[in-house]
């Protein structure tokens, strides 16, 4: 059901999932149309998931992505303003019968718009129907919700003007909750192999205990030696000087000279009367 916004007019609800909710209806100053990407609270995890997609504002294109625009508070929520490039979402039509023709069509556009992501450097980490625009007639289609790997979120943080370190330490944070859930739901989907009993219970325990071992491998290499090899790649040196206090120290006064840049009226998108810009439009 619509809701009802202060300025901007009536904004509907699109999908809602993982304490996020993408609405349509809002415009900017232009009058051209942006979607949004709300946060159901102030919470640090919901925050950093629209902050890392938001660093993606300058590689992300609207060709084949709802690019970010600005991110803003509404009251003491997080909401992440995107282009919107119309269509429909991918998600309101699973289920329901395509022509070959549409299908097909529909089908190239969104491989074209993956190797479009993977062209720039990212890797698409929640590929979904939720997060999929898509046009009937031309066949294009759009990524929503881009989220990214600790390497690419800590060259990002890098380019940014952080040491190696403390961009290394920065994705590690920021990408832990997804990398231990995402290892958890796999691990958990697979148990019930790993301790079969009865007939053929020999295969699908090699099987389930395999996969298991390799997943929790996988995690354990993603959380802490992924970020140490970007560090010792990218610095060409083992040794770090400083201790770790002093690395996030780094990063807190990166986070504080970001949130206290400027904000250009001209360029801020019309969003209800309370919001608060957090970045510039570009």
């Amino acid at each position: 059901m619509p809701s009802q916004s202060p300025s901007t007019g009536v904004l509907e609800l699109l999908r809602e999932d993982n304490g996020l909710a993408l609405c349509r209806g809002a415009v900017d100053v232009e009058g051209k149309p942006v979607l949004e990407l709300a946060a159901g609270s102030d919470a640090p995890g919901e925050r950093a998931k629209l902050e890392r997609e938001f660093v993606l504002r300058d590689v992300l294109e609207q060709e084949w992505a709802a690019r970010p625009m600005a991110l803003v508070t509404d009251g003491d929520r997080p909401v992440l303003l995107l282009s919107d490039p119309g269509g429909l979402l991918l998600s309101e039509r699973v289920g329901g019968t395509w022509e070959l023709e549409t299908f097909l069509r529909v089908g190239t556009g969104i491989a074209r718009s993956l190797d479009r992501a993977h062209l720039a450097g990212l890797t698409h980490r929640d590929i979904k129907p939720g997060n999929i625009l898509f046009d009937v007639g031309s066949g294009r289609a759009w990524l929503a919700e881009n989220a990214i790997l600790i390497v690419e979120y800590a060259s990002l943080k890098y380019h940014e003007g952080l040491s190696p370190s403390a961009a290394a330490l920065e994705a590690a944070r920021l990408r832990f909750r997804p990398i231990v859930m995402t290892s958890l739901a796999f691990i958990l989907g697979v148990l019930p192999l790993a301790i079969s009993t009865g007939a053929g219970a020999g295969a699908r325990r090699s099987v389930g205990t395999g996969v298991m071992g390799g997943m929790l491998a996988a995690t354990f290499l993603a959380v802490f030696f992924v970020p140490m090899f970007f560090k010792v790649i990218t610095e060409r040196r083992l040794k770090e000087s400083r201790t770790t206090p002093e690395i996030q120290a780094e990063v807190a006064r990166a986070q504080s000279l970001a949130s206290d840049e400027p904000k250009h009226s001209s360029q801020v998108a019309a969003v209800p009367s309370g919001r608060e810009p957090q970045g510039d439009l570009t």
